[in-house]
């Protein structure tokens, strides 16, 4: 490359809150209008898709203590819209900042808003380049690195440096760590299957490898992910053994989706029974592939935007599921409860169910089939054979109670749950009292 070359990065503060709505859905509809014979617009027009748009943008609405607010400015991160309308956002400028510019960019590249490039008109120029992007617009603001002598400039996770040697120059690049990065990856003590806590190591080593210009280079990169990798409990001989399969191109594959039975994610207790699990998987024959995932997270513990569970809708006009024991719980959702009967002195009636739903839903439900009698119903058949001179007034107290057993991370985890209770406890309202088949 030219000796006087210098590599830029530069990246857009606080994107997101700082897009313009008007200015993204007209850059959405230019594009749309560009394009529209290549792509299928499932019979809406360009407009029709902006006006969707618009409102996706525009009624981001979240709860925090209580209280429900609005955005106003810019996009909310999260929205699934952000990411693509963010990028076509900033092509449209880009566009209109470089039509008409005579000192520009050799090379120009832009991933979301982080933007690398070469420039070769000087040091001044480039400042001048980025004065320039800042006058464009009002509330979209530019910030800029680029290299001097003997510093690299970072570029998503890679440094980049110019770097002459015999008269030649060119760029090298490394693996980039920010200064303000925690170190923390997943620690080898924590509660994951070994097999996970391996590929992590071989995959960062990878990175570290694939990013890397030169043997040199490479050398530093590895020296990097070693550090932060034992710094977070990873023996040397784990390290070494990932280090040669990253660089001998890895492990073989496991099977993919075309090649499988099925898929089954079961939760993750430790390694024995891991074993276990996987030697009865393999003597029945069948050929499923097996996950595991372990729920007991510490953003499921800290992370919450509100400080108090939901209020209970039907708390003004009396909920049955509040008053039956479930108060401040009623709108739970995805568990496995369980409803007895206190009229039943000697024996209690019991009924175990799931829900995915509130779980004051679900038991309403058997509330009105109790207070009807309703046929083949557990608790309707039970209250007309066991009680069937019951009468209640409207409002009185119901021969009930009900409580959560678990609550659940997805279907499976909720059948699960359920046939676990009730092969272990075998309720007498439940008719069905084997295991639910998981195949």
């Amino acid at each position: 490359m030219p000796s006087d070359i210098i590599f830029f990065s530069i990246d857009v503060v606080n994107l997101y809150g700082s897009i313009p709505l008007d200015e993204a859905v007209e850059a959405v509809r230019e594009k749309l209008q560009e394009h529209v014979t290549d792509i299928n617009m499932f019979g809406l027009t360009p407009d029709d898709v902006c006006t969707l748009l618009d409102q996706c943008l525009r009624n981001n609405v979240f709860c925090f203590d209580k209280d429900f607010y609005k955005q106003k400015v810019g996009i909310a991160m999260g929205n699934p819209c952000a990411p693509p309308v963010a990028i076509l956002f900033l092509d449209r400028l880009e566009r209109l900042a470089l039509q008409n510019r005579e000192a520009k960019p050799d090379l120009l590249l832009r991933y979301i808003d982080d933007y690398g490039g070469i420039w070769t008109h000087g040091e001044e120029a480039l400042k001048d380049f980025l004065a320039y992007l800042n006058s464009l617009h009002p509330t979209v603001k530019f910030t800029m690195e680029f290299t001097k002598q003997d510093s690299g400039v970072p570029y998503l996770d890679t440094l980049v440096s110019v770097v002459s040697d015999n008269d030649i120059t060119f760029l090298a690049t490394e693996l980039y760590i920010k200064p303000t990065n925690s170190g923390i990856v997943l620690h080898f003590s924590s509660a994951h299957p070994s097999s996970t806590k391996i590929s992590m190591a071989r995959n960062q080593f990878r990175r570290a490898i694939a990013v890397s210009s030169n043997k040199d280079r490479e050398e530093k990169s590895v020296t990097k992910m070693w550090n932060l990798l034992s710094s977070n409990g990873y023996p040397e001989n784990v390290l070494r053994r990932t280090l040669r399969e990253a660089k001998a191109g890895g492990t073989k594959r496991g099977s993919t989706k075309e090649d499988v039975d099925g898929f089954l994610t079961l939760p993750y207790v430790d390694e024995e029974l891991l074993s276990r699990v996987k030697g009865v998987v393999r003597r029945s024959g069948m050929n499923i592939r097996l996950a595991w995932r372990n729920k007991n997270k510490l953003k499921n513990a800290l992370v919450r935007s509100a400080f108090s569970p939901p209020l209970c809708p039907g708390a003004s006009r009396g909920c049955y599921c509040c008053k039956c024991g479930l108060a401040g719980r009623c709108t739970t959702k995805n568990v496995v409860y369980r409803i007895t009967c206190t009229l039943c002195k000697e024996q209690p009636a019991v009924y175990v169910g799931e829900s995915k739903r509130p779980v004051r839903l679900r038991f309403n439900e058997h509330v009105r089939n109790m207070l009807s009698a309703t046929p083949d119903t557990p608790l309707g058949d039970h209250f007309r054979v066991a009680h069937g001179q019951l009468s209640l007034d409207r409002g009185a107290d119901l021969p009930l109670t009900v409580e959560i057993l678990h609550q659940a991370l997805d279907y499976p985890d909720r059948k699960i749950a359920e046939s676990i209770t009730i092969r272990d406890s075998e309720p007498s309202l439940n008719e069905r009292l084997v295991s639910w088949p998981i195949i």
